[in-house]
């Protein structure tokens, strides 16, 4: 398969290749060379790949003559979506372009598998390959903010609502949850972008995927007999940590208590749990949950620029 420049090849690599776990220490910008072990980066997203039986075999490697000079990787996730990852470091005009043609090659090669969205995280303060994504399809959503808080009491008076009623997830509780989520998806100002992009039952899967799943560490919230909020945390593998997946509080409550009480009850369980830490991503747009979790005293520890690609319309 050709690329560009006369002697540059993009092919795709196997699992039984010698270049596959090369190319996975490429797109993670990652020193190694055989015989030495996988770094930990690359065995946690094959064994996460694995636990959740999504395969990682859209892997193409840009070649200039036999060497594999770059890469770009699909890493599926349930729910019709897919993490796309690339080198960002290196800066030679001609690594770039060699990464230009392995991506367009891996973003064909998902569209043709019915994976609704693709997103490629970018750290704004490295080598930007922000100037090649729009040839593969993606366009820039937003910059999404990595905080974190340890499990002792905020420093803020803050004030949980206290009429609600806890359920936590159930198989027969399903459309309850559904219902919740779209619930808090109206006037959303958390990447309302991807509002309709892929169903809800899509994006349901897709939270369970990050992470481990307990169903006994998700919740909606009812104020009478109306969902009034969605809290969704899974441990994450080989940490002593939560992740919150999702929170999200119907339009109607927004500003009664009902956000102070989903981090409330997060703190909690992630006491209860022996935890000892608890991180999220927010749209740096988003000011109100910022201001939320800025009284949680959680604290940034990195950001990333947010591309998408999505060409299917959800189904039901």
């Amino acid at each position: 398969m050709g690329g560009a420049g006369s002697d540059l090849t993009i092919r795709k690599i196997s699992a039984s290749s010698h270049d596959y776990l090369r190319a996975m220490h490429l797109v993670l910008d990652l020193d190694w060379e055989p015989p030495d072990e996988p770094a930990q980066q690359v065995t946690e997203m094959l064994a996460s790949a694995d636990r959740h039986a999504c395969p990682v075999d859209l892997v193409y490697g840009a070649y200039r003559g036999t060497q594999l000079i770059s890469a770009a990787i699909a890493v599926e996730s349930p729910g019709s979506a897919a993490l796309i990852l690339v080198p960002t470091t290196g800066g030679v005009e001609a690594v770039t372009e060699a990464t230009a043609e392995a991506l367009c090659q891996v973003t064909e090669a998902a569209w043709s598998r019915s994976i609704r969205l693709l997103q490629i995280l970018v750290d704004p303060a490295g080598v930007s390959v922000s100037t090649i994504l729009p040839r593969a399809g993606f366009r820039y959503l937003t910059r999404l903010v990595y905080l974190t808080r340890g499990d002792g009491p905020p420093r803020a008076i803050v004030r949980p609502t206290r009429d609600l009623i806890w359920l936590d997830y159930a198989p027969d509780r399903e459309p309850l949850f559904h219902q919740a989520l779209e619930a808090t998806y109206a006037q959303s100002l958390d990447c309302p972008e991807l509002n309709g992009v892929r169903s809800t039952a899509e994006v349901l899967a897709s939270h369970r995927a990050s992470g481990v799943f307990d169903p006994a560490l998700w919740w909606v919230t009812l104020r009478g007999d109306a969902p009034a909020g969605v809290l969704l945390l899974n441990p994450i593998p080989g940490r002593s940590a939560l992740e919150l997946v999702y929170m999200g509080a119907s339009h109607d409550v927004r500003g009664t208590g009902v956000g102070d009480a989903l981090i409330d009850r997060a703190v909690r369980a992630m006491r209860e749990i022996g935890a000892t830490s608890l991180s999220l991503a927010v749209d740096h747009r988003n000011f109100p949950a910022k201001q939320l979790y800025n009284r949680w005293d959680f604290r940034q520890f990195m950001d990333r620029d947010a591309w998408i690609a999505n060409l299917r319309p959800a189904r039901g």
